[in-house]
């Protein structure tokens, strides 16, 4: 009977669910409004960098930046103290992401939510080794 086609590479994803905090973030468009409103009070700041690559080195979400999308989060109605660290580690790289796509649209989007990805860095890694 048909064996079907097994991977070269197997990455175990995580199917841990996200808190009902995390997905009321999501829900509300709390993550990209973080990104919208952080560009507009930043923009100045935020000019320095160049490239995506550039503002994905360099850019980094600071204690004062997590306040801020607290405070976001609770006009939105979702308190943020349950939050584990896990989630907030997921949170943080999707509010850079945001910002990232305010600076440089979709591609900037992309390659910072990739930044830390598991399956992606595993692909480059493979791509890379067969092109040596």
């Amino acid at each position: 009977a048909g064996g079907g086609i097994s991977p070269d590479y197997f990455i175990a994803a995580d199917t841990s669910r996200l808190s009902v905090t995390t997905a009321k973030i999501y829900s509300r468009g709390t993550l990209e409004d973080f990104g919208y409103k952080y560009f507009r009070l930043h923009r100045e700041e935020l000019a320095k960098y160049k490239t995506p690559l550039e503002f994905i080195r360099s850019f980094n979400i600071s204690d004062i930046d997590w306040k801020y999308f607290e405070s976001l989060a609770a006009q939105d109605s979702v308190e943020t103290k349950n939050i584990t660290p896990k989630e907030k580690g997921l949170i943080v790289t999707v509010l850079k992401s945001a910002v990232a796509q305010q600076l440089f649209r979709t591609a900037g989007y992309f390659e910072a939510i990739n930044e830390k990805d598991e399956f992606m860095l595993k692909a480059i890694e493979v791509i890379n080794a067969r092109g040596q």
